[in-house]
């Protein structure tokens, strides 16, 4: 069932260099916003699991991105599970709106 529901996703380095292609499957944890003048923030907590054969050379580690279209979730906590990896990811929203 797993792989059904697998996506792909890009995968860069914390510098932005992109590494290759992993296919991950998302659960989404939980979410808050904040809204300071007018900046409108929102972060969202998701866990990725992803198959080991998608590993890059080094293993996942922390600042690596998965974007997916305009979604970009940074890697917070990579643990390798032996088959698999869990990375517990954020991804954050900024929303500014236009004084009329």
């Amino acid at each position: 069932m797993m792989r059904r529901i697998q996506r792909p996703f890009s995968l860069m380095g914390a510098d932005g260099a992109l590494i290759g292609t992993v296919r991950a499957v998302l659960s989404h944890n939980s979410a808050s916003e904040r809204a300071e003048d007018d900046l409108s923030c929102a972060a969202e907590k998701v866990t990725a699991v992803i198959p080991s054969r998608y590993t890059p050379a080094g293993g996942f580690s922390r600042g690596m991105l998965l974007v997916r279209g305009s979604a970009r979730y940074r890697v917070l906590v990579p643990i390798d599970l032996g088959g698999l990896w869990r990375l517990r990811c954020e991804r954050i929203h900024f929303e500014s709106e236009a004084n009329g």
